[in-house]
């Protein structure tokens, strides 16, 4: 167990509400703490990509429809695999939320699979490119950007490990559908921005994007 002020544009849990917007948290499937069937239920069934990204869908509905948000206050950020979630929701259930703000994410499983985790990725997908090619491109938020309807902002590092180059083209496939899109290249930093000064950058641009495009 670890105890974060959790103030990080990462994970703005404490970052938001103390500038006046709320913020929810849920244990979707694959996270832990639940057992290692929940945890592993992204591996079945072709579910990466899709199970936990409908149970999000599920839950921003519920909220619209108990009468505590309307589609215009709702909002997307996360890094890392948080960033992946983010930018394949809002490729996937295009106007459901307002802003989205993707991290240091995997957008395109392809690149990922040749240069990075292609072993873990195997077994969440439950085949290599190689067999099932159609499935990559599905559950890769790069080849869907041209259904994102959600204005967004990217933050990337420039020595990330998931390339720059790719955040590129995925905020080039927004901008090409007239949606809103900026991508912030922080310099000399790798996965997630570490450097406090950085962070303070972020998270003024954070607050001021939901502000922005998130109704009262």
């Amino acid at each position: 167990m670890t105890n974060e002020f959790a103030v990080e544009v990462e994970m703005p849990l404490n970052l938001l509400p103390n500038f006046g917007l709320a913020v929810l948290v849920v244990p979707l499937t694959g996270r832990e703490g639940f057992g290692p069937d929940f945890y592993r239920r992204q591996a079945d069934d072709q579910n990466f990509g899709r199970i936990d990204i409908q149970e999000g869908q599920e839950i921003l509905t519920q909220l619209i429809q108990a009468g505590w948000a309307t589609p215009g206050q709702l909002g997307l950020s996360g890094c890392s695999y948080g960033g992946y979630y983010t930018a394949q929701l809002i490729s996937q259930f295009p106007g459901l939320v307002a802003a989205a703000n993707p991290q240091c994410s995997l957008l395109d499983t392809l690149t990922e699979w040749q240069l990075g985790y292609s072993s873990l990725l195997s077994y969440l997908v439950g085949q290599t490119p190689m067999e099932n090619p159609t499935a990559y491109l599905e559950i890769s938020p790069l080849y869907n950007a041209s259904a994102i309807r959600t204005p967004t902002m990217l933050f990337h590092g420039a020595e990330d490990f998931l390339q720059i180059d790719v955040a590129r083209n995925f905020h080039d496939a927004i901008e090409n559908s007239g949606v809103p899109v900026t991508l912030y290249k922080f310099e000399g930093t790798g996965h997630s921005l570490t450097d406090p000064e950085f962070q303070r950058i972020a998270a003024q641009l954070q607050i001021q994007f939901f502000r922005q495009y998130l109704g009262e």
